[in-house]
């Protein structure tokens, strides 16, 4: 540190330290300064604020530390929820479509139920996998009145003119009449065939023309009117040129055979029912009735 010499009071020159220039500079060529009590202690609390931000520092550090290691887990734990996720939405997607499935098969059993209930046929109680019923009309006893959904062994109760008729192709139950009685036929209405001719010569005559191709034709009965003087034999006749298959005495005088055939005459396949008296007469009414059948 630059010095110069001063005298004294006593007139002694002695060496002082020159002024320092305004401004820092080196330990070397500063002047010592002592502080006041009041900065000495400003400068204890700023040792002390730097001390204790340095120390909330340190634990930040440890705090993000520990934040970043939670954050993490956290990711992880989302990550797998994630993948969870999709294996539900996957697990209802399926559940979706096999309930589906499940409907479709459900609606099929209940429009097959409603089919045979417009057809009145015989219905089946179906049972779902619980035992629930999948049809809950309730099955009818013998007298109940009959609301057309039952599962009945048995027969709808009508009168025969009640009857509605069907078309070809359609589902038929059985009838009974009103006392349970089953009602039944040999043949059907619609295949009943009859024929009437009047002959006056031994000239075979068909009563019944072929039934066409496929058909055959069946007698029940047969009417014959003698109105002659004369009796006569009939052959009944497999087609006009065909053999005798029956031989029926018609007495005179406005009489006759009326035969009611309990087991009925069968003529071969496409073929008319045919008669030939073996003796003209003025009048010979004949009649035959039965039905066409499919050749088997």
């Amino acid at each position: 540190m630059a010095t110069a010499d001063f005298p004294d009071f006593d007139g002694v020159r002695t060496a002082l330290e020159k002024p320092n220039a305004n401004g820092r500079a080196a330990a070397t060529a500063s002047r010592p300064v002592a502080l006041s009590n009041e900065d000495k202690a400003v400068l204890d609390a700023l040792v002390a604020a730097i001390t204790t931000l340095l120390a909330q520092t340190d634990t930040l550090e440890t705090l993000s530390g520990t934040g970043n290691t939670s954050l993490a887990s956290i990711l992880a734990t989302l990550t797998t929820i994630d993948g969870r996720v999709d294996g539900l939405e996957a697990l209802i997607a399926s559940t979706n479509t096999k309930l589906d499935t499940s409907i479709t098969a459900l609606q099929l059993i209940d429009n097959l139920a409603a089919a045979l209930n417009a057809q009145n046929a015989l219905r089946v109680q179906l049972e779902k996998a619980n035992g629930d019923d999948v049809d809950p009309t309730p099955s009818l006893n013998d007298g109940d009145t009959d609301s057309g959904g039952s599962f009945l062994s048995g027969w709808k109760a009508s009168p025969l003119s009640a009857l509605t008729v069907l078309t070809a192709g359609q589902r038929a139950s059985a009838a009974a009449d009103l006392d349970r009685a089953l009602m039944t036929r040999p043949y059907s209405i619609k295949d009943v065939v009859r024929g009437r001719v009047v002959i006056t010569s031994t000239t075979a005559t068909a009563v019944i023309a072929s039934p066409g191709a496929g058909l055959r034709l069946v007698i029940t009965a047969i009417h014959i009117s003698n109105s002659s003087a004369t009796p006569v034999e009939c052959d009944i006749l497999d087609g006009t040129a065909g053999a005798a298959i029956d031989t029926i005495s018609a007495p005179p005088g406005k009489s006759g055979a009326f035969i009611n055939l309990s087991t009925p005459l069968l003529f071969s396949a496409d073929t008319a029912a045919a008669i030939q008296s073996d003796t003209a007469v003025t009048s010979l009414k004949v009649t035959f009735i039965g039905f066409k059948t499919k050749v088997v």
